[in-house]
Parts: C-alpha cells; structure tokens; sequence
C-alpha cells in the first residue's frame, strides 16, 4: 500500500511570522495536533500541540505574542507520496514520531501522515507492535 492511499491531503498550514495563538486556534478549529511551517511554499518546520505545551506555555510565555519560528520544531521528517507503507512505519519508529509529512515529486507539501492513519490501514495485532516500537524510549 502506497502513502498517497491513506494520507490525510487536507493539510493546515502556517508561516513562521504567525503567532502561536493563532496556530492553536487553527488546531482546534480543524482538530489535529500538527501543523507544518510554510515560508514562501518550502517546509521549515512544524508546529505541534506539544511544542506549543513544552516550549510556549510551561516557559510562562503568552501565545498571543510568541512568533512560531521561536517554538516549531525545525526538523522535518518527511516522506515520498509514493512511498510504501512500511517504509513510513520504518521511518516513524526510527524517529520515534506519530507524524510525517508527505511530499510531491517537487518537494512540496502534499499531506500528513499520522498513527492514526496507519492505524486505519493495518490490522490490530500490526497497530499494536507500531504504537510499542513507538512508545519505547
């Protein structure tokens, strides 16, 4: 099974300029927990729920003036639409992340992949031995 198959295509996005709380707010309203960072159509990094917890709000920091270059994660794992499934699930648990962004044949942002996509495309027994390759530390 190819990536493209079971991608989610309908991806939010930012710029690094935006602010954290308008990224949260944009989280919410579309209900995920990523949000990769566009600067001038190149990804730069991605914002997670969990770089707004650890590095905005436990620094005491207010959303509403901290700027998404200054909390996103500026590593992108990424990964070819046309890459097979177990190439993706290889790549997650090697990086240790729930989450890789897919990209076309230029490059370009094209989609997310997530657990929960796997999770939709795989049988139970398969899901539970990603979701504890992923859980180790």
């Amino acid at each position: 099974m190819r990536i493209d198959q079971i991608m989610t295509r309908d991806v939010v996005t930012c710029g690094p300029e935006d602010t954290v709380l308008e990224v949260a707010m944009a989280m919410k309203h579309h209900d995920c927990g990523i949000v990769p960072v566009v600067d001038d159509e190149s990804m730069v990094g991605v914002l997670t729920d969990r770089d707004i917890i650890c590095r905005v709000i436990a620094a005491g920091d207010d959303p509403a003036e901290v700027r998404v270059r200054e909390a996103m994660t500026p590593d992108v794992i990424n990964i070819h639409y046309q890459a097979k499934f177990n190439a993706a699930q290889k790549l997650m648990e090697r990086h240790r992340v729930r989450r890789l962004l897919v990209t076309g044949d230029s490059g370009r942002l094209v989609g997310v992949l997530s657990l929960t996509d796997l999770a939709r495309a795989i049988t139970r027994s398969k899901l539970g031995e990603v979701v504890q390759e992923l859980s180790r530390r």
